[in-house]
């Protein structure tokens, strides 16, 4: 009776009062390791269960049949009009952005969407998608309104970036679906403000934005009294606020209450129900340390839709903005809107030259193939090398039609590219300090 308790527990004899050790594949069994046995040896044990260690996953090479399937947690009502497949690297990286690939069908969505961040579309198959906004150019003379006044297509050999604030829409332009490239940014960086696994588990884990065409009139008609309220919502207010005292892990009465102000209509300027003064705006961003000018009379345009270029070597998809001219008696100053994820294009033909690093970034970067196939060599960087005795210099990866390269920020370098077709790639670029559309 004995020995079969024994078995069933799990001692199988073991001296009475010795622990057991925790098992090799769980978190004590690596916490014991660590502490013990010190890191070295906790990291050869990770490395059992995982296919490198997180101090050398330096970069991830996802093909065009790894991608997996996801719901966007802020646009959940288009989930039969578009399909969404993320290609990214593991979470622990905390990439700033992330590439999904979707699939547009030709569904027009009743309900505009806006969410924080940057997007941009690039279509790779397919009749192209359509686009239209809430918006008015600024000084056109009217309140904003269904624009441009016929919806403005992005279709293969284009690419779109958006103000994903402004309350949009997008639809297919034909009857086949396009296939489209997709990259974001969210300003808390991070994969959960975007996406949700699984394509059946939304109703309930959604964040979604939404909002009906007659509500969006009725903002903007000054006879119902509700002006200020679609600035909350396109200039990105709201969400700004919202975010900011959720992330600082501040109640609505604790806010409030520094900003002289009722609970109740901080609730409504978050949910952008309110017109709201521009004094208590001020108060609830300077407690929040939030930069207002980054957000008042902003952004300067809802699109901006260019043509892929066609010349040879590295080109910006995009231009760089203008500079803009110093208005010293500007109480507010006013700025284009920001960003950090600059695309760049590169064309290269099977005759075209090597291109030789090494190239390496503090950033996260990424490189996609849109068309054709290259051999692209690796190596860790100068700084990896130092801590690292696994120097895998010139190890090479093959690029094919819609695979995702991933480089990791301070991590791995790109050594070389060698075309082995006529090839297309686009280079994603996460660069938070100098703009490189230029």
């Amino acid at each position: 009776m004995r020995e079969r308790e024994k078995k069933r527990s799990g001692q199988k004899g073991r001296p009475k009062g010795q622990l057991v050790p925790p098992r090799e594949n769980t978190l004590g069994g690596l916490e014991r390791a660590y502490f013990v046995e010190g890191r070295e040896n906790a990291a050869a044990l990770f490395d059992k269960v995982y296919s490198r260690s997180m101090d050398e996953n330096y970069y991830v090479h996802l093909r065009f049949d790894s991608g997996t399937g996801v719901t966007r947690s802020d646009a959940t009502e288009d989930v039969k009009s578009v399909e969404y497949e993320h290609f990214d690297p593991p979470t622990f990286w905390q990439n700033p952005f992330q590439i999904m690939r979707v699939d547009v069908n030709d569904k027009k969505p009743t309900k505009f969407y806006y969410h924080d961040g940057e997007e941009l579309i690039i279509p790779i198959e397919g009749p192209g998608i359509l686009y239209d906004f809430f918006w008015a150019e600024p000084g056109e003379g009217s309140p904003p309104k269904l624009y441009p006044p016929e919806p403005c297509v992005v279709g293969v050999g284009s690419a779109s970036r958006i103000e994903p604030q402004i309350p949009h829409r997008a639809w297919n332009a034909g009857k086949e679906k396009t296939r489209a490239w997709m990259i974001t940014h969210p300003l808390a960086n991070a994969a959960a403000q975007i996406y949700i696994a699984g394509r059946d588990r939304i109703q309930n884990q959604s964040s979604s934005r939404t909002i009906e065409e007659k509500d969006l009139r009725e903002y903007v008609d000054v006879k119902e009294k509700k002006s200020g309220q679609y600035s909350l919502i396109a200039w990105g207010i709201s969400e700004a606020i919202r975010q900011k005292r959720l992330r600082s892990n501040k109640s609505l009465e604790v806010v409030a209450k520094r900003c002289e102000i009722d609970p109740a209509h901080l609730s409504k300027i978050e949910k952008h129900l309110t017109n709201v003064g521009l004094d208590t705006l001020i108060r609830i961003f300077d407690f929040l340390d939030l930069d207002i000018g980054a957000y008042l009379a902003q952004p300067r345009e809802a699109v901006k839709v260019v043509k892929l270029p066609n010349e040879s070597d590295c080109v910006p998809v995009f231009e760089r903005p203008p500079e803009r001219l110093q208005i010293v008696e500007d109480p507010v100053e006013s700025k284009f809107p920001s960003h950090s994820i600059h695309p760049q294009l590169w064309r290269f033909t099977k005759s075209s030259q090597p291109l030789s690093g090494p190239v390496t970034s503090k950033w996260a970067s990424a490189w996609i193939m849109l068309a054709g196939r290259a051999v692209i060599e690796l190596g860790n960087s100068a700084d990896q090398r130092k801590n690292s005795s696994d120097d895998w210099k010139g190890k090479p990866e093959i690029l094919e039609p819609e695979s995702v390269l991933h480089l990791r920020g301070g991590g791995a370098s790109l050594e070389q590219i060698l075309p082995l077709e006529d090839c297309v790639m686009l280079q994603v670029v996460y660069d938070p300090e100098k703009c490189l559309c230029r």
